[in-house]
């Protein structure tokens, strides 16, 4: 909605161009972590999360389609790293016996992570209009990485 409110894209290629960016950069992150490993990956990829929010940021602020395309390239590349990086030390530290359990419930909370925020935008999108409630949600966002 932003890009075609906002930024005037109507182009739905456009549009899933910009998704399709977001995961093959969280893909490439998620390869980068097993190279450079768990104690690195972690750290990394939230300063390159909190970089790709204040990308995100900017491009709501200034209007900007390149800082969008920035935005999801960083910080799909920071949700890989970290997302793999945690993978990878609830795995190694759990007892083998829970080990599926706690792994389970470490996706029910990334799951939740990305639900619970795009349903508040949503409810705050009436009161403070998209962009409003986008930087909202990227200020609770940067406060929590």
């Amino acid at each position: 909605a932003f890009l075609v409110e906002s930024l005037g894209v109507h182009n739905r290629a456009v549009s899933g161009l910009v998704v399709a960016l977001a995961f093959f950069a969280s893909t490439a992150g998620q390869l980068a972590a097993g190279r450079i490993g768990v104690a690195r990956s972690l750290p990394l990829g939230c300063a390159a999360l909190l970089a790709g929010l204040l990308l995100l940021a900017g491009a709501l602020y200034w209007d900007t389609l390149a800082l969008v395309v920035l935005s999801a390239l960083v910080g799909g590349g920071g949700q890989g790293l970290t997302f793999r990086g945690a993978l990878s030390a609830v795995a190694g530290t759990s007892p083998a016996g829970q080990r599926a359990a706690v792994i389970s419930m470490l996706f029910v909370v990334a799951y939740a992570g990305i639900s619970v925020p795009v349903i508040g935008v949503g409810v705050l999108t009436g009161p403070l209009g998209l962009e409003g409630a986008g930087l909202v949600f990227l200020a609770c966002m940067t406060a929590l990485v």
